[in-house]
């Protein structure tokens, strides 16, 4: 589930936003780089495919790296029916270190799902803090890959002006950090939300995610500066 992977990104935020893009992105398993000698384009993806199912398989994630996303969004749905909701968030609240620190996460779902070779991806919006920190925005698209294949992402809430990010990848490779204050401004003003990249086997993609409530999520991820006791 997303909250069990959040504690990789929340506490490594002074990495994503101080010290450039680089590091910001994990690397493709070790294991599969081999894949890279593939003589040409199709067995390059066929190997890097078969390696990353093999990897997946060993359960060869850490705990903050498991898929957001099971196999069947209708089960990942059903997984998250008892949390508190705000008019469509999913809100979730757990200690994120040994000495007590609070997280806090708010997901929504695209509502959409594509194949992804023999899995299905459903795109969630996570709105995330710890405390005493910001909150950050991540599109995660669990079980998919997306490290090396774009060199952009493009975000447009309604109609204003697109905005084009070098993508920042976390999660073992399957989300993108969008870090803009601006952009989080806009989010709660607007509608909807579009993100636009290319998906390593499901070529460029546009999702979209109802913006519905995200004023409302933002003030309840913020006031846990407020409930430290």
């Amino acid at each position: 589930m997303i909250r069990n992977r959040l504690a990789a990104l929340l506490f490594s935020s002074v990495l994503l936003t101080g010290a450039g893009t680089s590091a910001a992105v994990e690397a493709i398993p070790e294991a599969c780089l081999k894949c890279r000698s593939a003589s040409d384009d199709a067995s390059f993806i066929t190997c890097l495919y078969d390696c990353l199912g093999s990897v997946k398989s060993l359960k060869s994630f850490g705990p903050d790296e498991a898929p957001a996303v099971s196999d069947s969004p209708s089960e990942t749905n059903s997984a998250r029916a008892d949390y508190p909701k705000i008019e469509g968030w999913v809100l979730d609240e757990e200690p994120g270190t040994k000495e007590g620190q609070k997280q806090r996460t708010a997901v929504r779902s695209s509502g959409k799902a594509f194949s992804w070779f023999f899995d299905i991806v459903e795109p969630s919006l996570v709105l995330a803090k710890a405390e005493k920190s910001g909150v950050m925005v991540v599109i995660d698209f669990s079980p998919a890959i997306l490290q090396g294949f774009s060199d952009r992402v493009l975000v447009q809430v309604d109609d204003n002006k697109v905005r084009a990010y070098r993508p920042q990848i976390v999660w073992n490779n399957h989300a993108v950090f969008l870090d803009d204050k601006a952009l989080l401004k806009e989010m709660k003003a607007g509608k909807r939300l579009y993100v636009r990249m290319e998906i390593f086997g499901a070529g460029t993609r546009t999702v979209s995610f109802d913006l519905k409530g995200t004023t409302a999520a933002c003030r309840w991820l913020e006031e846990l500066d407020a409930t430290r006791s």
